[in-house]
């Protein structure tokens, strides 16, 4: 037998509709009822009942139970109860009848009334329908704040995340910089040097009475060009360390060559050649982004190639588009990936540069470039192939952008 305080405990919290147009009944059931629940609201027939309902539904004081009879004047409880369920159709609704047609319990069925008593009934009757009815609201209750709590958890936890991918980012960024900088010293030694014996041979020149107005010119306009030059790496430098840039659109070529050039004097002292297949393909987003990746991919492709001795050192890049996607592959001749860890590659801090100052995040946050901010994909495998006559094993990273997640322009 059911315990009434199980039931008081589960409805404590809960409202009630009650409509019933017998006043006798309608005062004691709604008696019983508040001595149950929260509160208890009355209403004489169905439309009085549905026009409360939509009230309280307006201030959003929805009220858990609706109990209802059937027979009453202006709207019958069936009518007012398919209104109610038009309106929410989880609202969970009892029916009070005398009637004990199948016609009445089919429809209470096809509108999704949730209990049915007959009159006259007891107590006992009502209570247990309605301890069941409460316990149902309280696990839907019950889930929905795990729902929210859950929802919550998982804004904090992306929250969390893009603070950490940015701090990756950054990180990896930093771990560029002694590679840029050595960049830098050798991309400016060539034109310093420029300028330094333009500048002394001018000097000597003029010392002895022998520099003419066409040797002064040669000379400025060489130091000129060479202090541009100076200047276009800083600019280059800059951008690339430049935080919070805004999304605009970029030629995906542009990115890599920024890529490439920063990158330039590193590949030429390691005597590394570079084969280029190229669509002009332009996309929206972040262009320092999309310069890292090609970045950290072919700064990979360069530690690769580093440790191979009597061959040829080649990277190929290639940017194409079909007609749904871009696909860029860059590949070299290194010799491929061993197979117990290409899988790892792109964990985060996984590296097998220990005694290189490899942190391991730079293939990390590539992928997450590609895939968080460009919905698009990052795989690598290894490839055999002949370029020239001749037979080559090595890794290719292919990367693959959905245009249905940017917008593009192609020439």
């Amino acid at each position: 037998m059911l315990n009434i305080k199980e039931l008081k405990k589960l409805a404590s919290n809960l409202t009630v509709l009650y409509v019933e147009d017998e006043l006798s009944l309608q005062e004691s059931v709604s008696v019983y009822l508040s001595k149950i629940f929260k509160t208890v609201v009355c209403a004489s027939d169905g439309l009085e009942g549905l026009d409360i309902y939509k009230k309280n539904l307006d201030k959003d004081e929805k009220f858990d139970i609706v109990v209802t009879d059937i027979e009453m004047p202006k709207m019958d409880g069936l009518k007012m109860s398919a209104a109610i369920k038009e309106l929410d159709n989880n609202q969970e609704i009892i029916i009070l009848s005398a009637y004990t047609s199948t016609e009445y319990f089919t429809k209470s069925i096809q509108i999704g009334v949730g209990g049915y008593v007959i009159k006259p009934m007891s107590n006992e009757q009502l209570s247990e329908v309605l301890y069941k009815i409460s316990l149902r609201i309280s696990e839907h209750k019950r889930l929905i704040e795990y729902e929210s709590l859950l929802e919550n958890r998982v804004k904090e936890e992306v929250e969390k995340n893009k603070i950490n991918q940015k701090m990756l980012l950054e990180q990896s960024k930093m771990a560029s910089m002694g590679e840029m900088l050595e960049s830098i010293a050798h991309q400016w030694r060539q034109p310093l040097s420029v300028i330094t014996t333009a500048a002394s041979g001018i000097k000597m020149q003029k010392e002895y009475g022998l520099l003419s107005d066409e040797e002064f010119e040669v000379a400025v306009a060489s130091i000129i060009n060479a202090a541009m030059h100076l200047s276009t790496t800083i600019d280059d430098f800059r951008d690339f360390f430049k935080a919070d840039k805004p999304n605009e659109m970029f030629k995906v070529s542009e990115a890599y060559k920024r890529a490439r050039d920063l990158l330039s004097s590193k590949f030429k002292n390691r005597e590394i050649e570079t084969i280029e297949n190229i669509d002009d393909v332009e996309i929206y987003g972040m262009v320092n982004e999309f310069v890292q990746v090609f970045m950290n991919i072919l700064n990979n492709a360069k530690d690769a190639l580093e440790e191979i001795e009597n061959q040829q050192r080649l990277i190929f890049l290639e940017i194409k588009k079909d007609e749904n996607r871009i696909v860029i592959k860059i590949k070299d001749n290194a010799g491929g990936i061993k197979e117990d860890i290409i899988g790892k590659i792109f964990d985060s801090h996984f590296t097998t540069k220990k005694n290189k100052d490899g942190t391991g995040i730079g293939l990390y946050m590539t992928q997450q470039i590609i895939q968080e901010h460009l919905k698009g994909k990052l795989e690598v495998r290894n490839e055999s192939y002949t370029y020239e006559n001749t037979k080559y094993n090595g890794a290719l990273f292919e990367i693959t952008i959905p245009l249905s997640s940017i917008k593009y322009k192609t020439k």
